[in-house]
Parts: structure tokens; sequence; C-alpha cells
């Protein structure tokens, strides 16, 4: 298998810029893996806390908002859970309306995250979370 960062040329330059990008290939093509192994990179190299989760639990509440957002949140606790060091991970969520939730609950990961891990931002469907700081 390709190395992640060889798969996706100029990966690094769009995390650092914060930017938001696609990645679409046909299924079976190691898209979800190469994301795993990025995050993860991101993660060991100490600039990002970064991992990978998916969305896919909101289309169980496709009339339901505020349930459609705690459940991406519980995917991203879940995630944390498992690919993330404690100091890392985000803290409990608190009790907002459903407008504000992810928003919310991804500041205040962001705001304690130890040391140099600080603004948050997420990606499509499919995502990856990080806390992460302007070097």
């Amino acid at each position: 298998m390709v190395p992640a960062g060889r798969r996706l040329p100029g990966f690094d330059a769009l995390v650092d810029k914060q930017a938001y990008f696609v990645v679409h290939a046909p299924r079976q093509t190691g898209k979800t893996t190469t994301m795993k192994a990025l995050a993860r990179r991101l993660t060991e190299e100490g600039r990002y806390a970064a991992l990978h989760f998916s969305c896919e639990t909101a289309r169980a509440f496709p009339e339901d908002v505020e349930q459609a957002v705690k459940g991406v949140w519980l995917a991203v606790e879940s995630a944390a859970r498992l690919e993330l060091a404690p100091e890392l991970r985000p803290p409990a969520p608190i009790e907002v309306p459903a407008a504000g939730y992810l928003q919310t609950q991804l500041t205040r990961w962001a705001e304690v995250c130890p040391g140099r891990w600080r603004s948050c931002s997420t990606r499509s469907t499919r995502s990856s979370a990080m806390a992460s700081s302007p070097s």
C-alpha cells in the first residue's frame, strides 16, 4: 500500500491552512484507511490532536436536528476514546441548543487541549476533527 502521505499530495498544506477538502474515490480504494493514518500521523507529530469519525449517525434522525447533532458528537467522543490519549480527549458535553451544539462542544475541546493544541475544525461527512494551533 502507498503510504498515506503520498496518497494525498498537498494534504499537509491544506491542513496547515485549516482548509476544507474532499476525498472522492471509488469504494474500497483506501479512503478511510488513508484518513485514519493521516489523523494518527498528525497527532503523533504533536501539532494536532486529530481523529477520524463518521457523521453518518445523523442519518438516523432526518427530522430531529437535536438528536442528529448529539449522535455526531457521540461519534466524536467514541473515536476520541479509541484513538487519542486521555489528555487530548474532549471534555464531557454541556447542554446547549441544537443550533450551536457541535460548535460549542468542539470549541470547549479546543480550549482544554494541552499546550500547543488549540482551535478546532471538522471535515465532511466522514470527518476528522482537529484541535490545533497555527505555528
